[in-house]
């Protein structure tokens, strides 16, 4: 109950946060703004959207098979889809990565070998960010409005915290029984101790697997940057005219700080911080918005067409909910 709450209450601050920005900022100039994007670049960046879904897909079903798990493309990137669905449109309920956990589950008979893909997908995914952040700033230094130094120490600050969450998923179990003995007597009957170990030695398995780490990790530079076309496509079905450098230095910052949830799913940070830094480069407010808006809709159809995918698959068969994990791996 107490995470259904907490779940409404980032998605209400979300939605009240995306229409104060609106309504400060002329939502009329706003609207007309919309209304004239180029509608080719728009059909474009839908379909690089998906071509982002479809990569992730990928990545993730190489790392699942690495342990031992094969589930069919269709269903990995069904799951994606759906997952966003959840992610925008379900306060409180599972998010992307739970359910993709739950489908693959119920696929494979295995929970924690999912899981433990899908840590090394979500920190890999991190690095790859992060580093193309940093050499953005580091190439355009000279042209930030920002002082590259401090850009620069967050995107390398979150880079080496993800590359040692990275290292340490492997020794869960160490980290786990070490937390143990230094919390309180009371709180310790409540750790998990032998389900982070049953995931530790899953992770150790691929721990010493280089390949797997800088195939994972080279997947995520070309995914993220098909992702950072996206947003260029997007923002020049609005203003051709502006420089791709912008979004090779802002949008890592943006996404990166977006993962934190205060809402749900970024709403309203995600359009707060890029009209921060937009503006600061000499962008209007309501450019800001309207490309910020333009990838939320973009990113909202296909929320809605997971909707209607696990909707008509629930259909058709019994309700289920997400299983816990048992001794299975």
């Amino acid at each position: 109950m107490r995470h259904r709450v907490i779940g409404w209450l980032k998605w209400l601050a979300g939605i009240g946060a995306l229409a104060l920005l609106v309504r400060c900022f002329n939502p009329a100039e706003i609207g007309r703004a919309l209304a004239k994007a180029d509608p080719v670049r728009v059909a474009l960046a839908t379909a690089l959207y998906l071509v982002v879904l479809c990569i992730r897909s990928l990545r993730w079903g190489w790392l699942l098979r690495d342990l031992g798990i094969r589930v069919p493309f269709g269903r990995l990137l069904r799951a994606y889809v759906i997952g966003s669905y959840f992610n925008t449109f379900v306060p409180g309920g599972i998010g992307a990565d739970l359910y993709k956990l739950y489908d693959v589950s119920r696929a494979s008979a295995k929970t924690l070998r999912p899981a433990a893909a899908t840590l090394v997908e979500r920190f890999t995914g991190i690095l790859s960010l992060t580093l193309i952040g940093f050499v953005s700033i580091l190439v355009f230094r000279r042209e930030l409005p920002f002082s590259p130094w401090l850009l620069g120490g967050i995107t390398g600050g979150i880079m080496v915290a993800a590359a040692v969450a990275l290292a340490a998923v492997g020794r869960a179990d160490r980290i786990a029984r070490a937390l143990a003995r230094l919390a309180p007597a009371r709180w310790r009957t409540r750790l998990p101790i032998g389900r982070i170990a049953r995931l530790a030695d899953v992770t150790r398995d691929v721990r010493g697997n280089t390949r797997l780490y800088v195939r994972t990790f080279l997947i995520g530079l070309a995914m993220q940057g098909v992702v950072l076309v996206t947003y260029y496509v997007i923002a020049t079905a609005l203003d051709p005219d502006v420089p791709f450098r912008l979004i090779l230095v802002f949008i890592p910052l943006v996404d990166l700080t977006a993962m934190v949830p205060i809402t749900a799913n970024g709403m309203g940070v995600k359009e707060g911080l890029m009209l921060y830094f937009l503006r600061s480069a000499n962008l209007t407010a309501s450019f800001s918005l309207s490309f910020s808006l333009l990838y939320r809709l973009i990113d909202t159809a296909y929320a809605i067409a997971g909707g209607i995918l696990f909707l008509t698959a629930r259909s058709a068969r019994a309700p289920a909910v997400p299983p816990s994990d048992g001794p299975t791996v």
